[in-house]
């Protein structure tokens, strides 16, 4: 085939995706560079070229020619070339090629997916990792002599083949992609596009939204805010004198250090012993900061349980007597932290019933609640927006 005629085909398979792949997974597309390869035996991603092998490609049908670019383009719409971690590579690839033409048959737009193409309906609504996850597991279980392939991709026949690239430049390139996905979503909105291909896939809308809103560390940010409170003088301890109904900051004395502070910490059955020992971890921080003369840690559940005095000379205890793991039921806590200096609430913010707290300077750090509402400082463990 010429080199005219092979590039005719690219250009028409272009304006031919371009005609049925809309807005969002268009501009993802021409953000890159696509080209034909030898060193490719079908196609490949990188993030910022998509390489192709010529006289794979003119073999194709027009339908496959758009499934085919549509399915890399998919690969950096999900972030693949970046997320890969300490994955294995090839059932990384494997996992993201279920994942993406499982929503591209979805849509009849989107031409036809070519043979050999890796599709499993039962695959179908998962994430990347859900699925890599279940093949890992299925690798282990199979004998070494069935698996056909040393590189871990259980001999799986696939027309794509090795399609994903780690991009190059680092950090550098994850931003690049994350920034194209930023205008493919200014685009998309822009020309009225709400669930066009690419947008409608659950995995890609929660990417997106953690670009969009992008996740802090909430260990980091809570010792940001720690750290402010002392960089500021600060304190809740007294009402201030001007609004004496309200708890409103003051100053902070000059025998700050000498305040006590006390952290409830949730141990019902709600929360896993894994958070509980995440959250010694923090007060352990907590202390470092603030170095309080006495910390008052009190786990709770249906009620409060025996506190753990913690003093400014004592060593910091590697592990906590817990004992609890009921219901929770947070108006002990209310009843109990009215007159304490500084307060820390540990939970999931599942409660039996709702009641009005008896102060408004509160810390809370909640487990993965958006729906908690309570005054106060509120610092969520998991999705990292805060309030207050």
């Amino acid at each position: 085939m010429s080199q005219k005629t092979s590039d005719k085909i690219l250009v028409q398979a272009k304006i031919n995706f371009t005609l049925k792949g809309g807005a969002f997974l268009s501009t993802i597309f021409y953000s890159m560079e696509t080209q034909y390869s030898d060193e490719i035996d079908t196609a490949c991603t990188d993030g910022k070229h998509i390489l192709i092998n010529k006289e794979f490609f003119s073999k194709l049908s027009k339908d496959e020619r758009v499934f085919l670019l549509a399915h890399e383009t998919m690969h950096v719409a999900l972030m693949h070339t970046v997320r890969l971690g300490d994955r294995n590579p090839d059932l990384w690839n494997v996992a993201g090629d279920y994942v993406i033409n499982a929503e591209l048959k979805k849509s009849s737009d989107l031409g036809k997916m070519p043979a050999d193409g890796l599709f499993d309906q039962k695959y179908a609504g998962m994430t990347t990792e859900q699925v890599y996850d279940i093949l890992v597991k299925e690798c282990k279980k199979q004998d070494k002599n069935q698996q056909g392939n040393s590189d871990g991709s259980s001999g799986l026949k696939d027309v794509f083949g090795k399609d994903v690239r780690q991009t190059a430049g680092g950090n550098d390139g994850k931003e690049q992609i994350q920034q194209t996905i930023i205008r493919a979503v200014e685009t998309a909105r822009m020309v009225g596009e709400k669930s066009a291909a690419g947008l409608s896939c659950a995995e890609i809308k929660e990417l997106i939204k953690n670009i969009l809103e992008p996740k802090i560390d909430w260990k980091s940010h809570l010792q940001d805010y720690l750290c402010q409170l002392v960089r500021e003088g600060y304190s809740f301890t007294h009402r201030n004198k001007h609004y004496p109904s309200v708890y409103l900051p003051g100053r902070l004395s000059k025998n700050a250090c000498n305040q006590s502070v006390k952290i409830y910490i949730d141990v019902s059955g709600s929360v896993s012993s894994e958070e509980i020992t995440e959250y010694l971890a923090e007060i352990s921080g907590i202390r470092d900061i603030l170095n309080p003369e006495l910390i008052n840690i009190i786990p709770f559940d249906t009620r409060l349980h025996a506190p753990i005095e913690i003093y400014r000379e004592d060593e910091f205890p590697s592990e906590l007597p817990i004992e609890g793991r009921g219901g929770t039921d947070i108006k002990p806590v209310f009843k109990d932290c009215e007159d304490t200096d500084l307060v820390f609430t540990f939970t999931d913010g599942i409660f039996w019933e709702n009641a009005k707290p008896p102060r408004d300077d509160i810390i809370w750090v909640i487990i993965d609640n958006p729906n908690f509402d309570y005054i106060g400082k509120v610092i969520y463990a998991d999705r990292a927006t805060t309030k207050g």
